[in-house]
């Protein structure tokens, strides 16, 4: 079997806990994308993936990651209000991109941390959050953007 499979559904079946094989698992997505009345992009913002990305994987032109798999996995197994709802990006931090880049730089600096630091802090690479930060990268992928929230957050305040 390849890695791609299956996948642990343990918050998805409390009953059989059974590994169901990617395909079953998107037909699910679909079913309840629907019924709940969700665009492609509405559930692509929600998981936290490109709305092109869900589209392959929905018209089975990409192989699910298991990285989305578990998201889905999650999604499916939230409750029909929360399963609508987009949280709020990153708790407080403000979705646009230039606004949020400006904001990280001075968190990092009033922490007197560089860039370097802040790359180990966050795992990303130096040269990513260079760009970020300099406004050359405008979108970053929702992993990029969650690693380096996560950093952030462990950064104290300045008073």
């Amino acid at each position: 079997m390849t890695r791609f499979d299956l996948c642990d559904t343990s918050r998805l079946c409390e009953q059989c806990r059974t590994a169901v094989p990617p395909l079953v698992l998107l037909d699910r997505m679909i079913a309840r994308r629907r019924q709940l009345g969700m665009s492609r992009f509405e559930l692509a913002k929600r998981l936290g993936i490109h709305h092109r990305t869900l589209t392959d994987f929905e018209t089975r032109k990409r192989r699910i990651t298991q990285r989305s798999q578990r998201w889905i996995v999650e999604w499916l197994a939230l409750p029909d209000d929360q399963a609508r709802h987009v949280p709020p990006f990153a708790d407080g931090w403000p979705e646009d991109s230039a606004e949020f880049a400006w904001l990280a730089r001075m968190r990092r600096k009033g922490a007197g941390l560089s860039v370097d630091t802040l790359s180990l802090l966050s795992g990303l690479c130096r040269s990513t959050i260079q760009r970020f930060e300099s406004g050359h990268l405008r979108r970053p992928q929702p992993d990029t953007r969650r690693q380096l929230v996560a950093a952030l957050d462990k950064i104290p305040r300045p008073l």
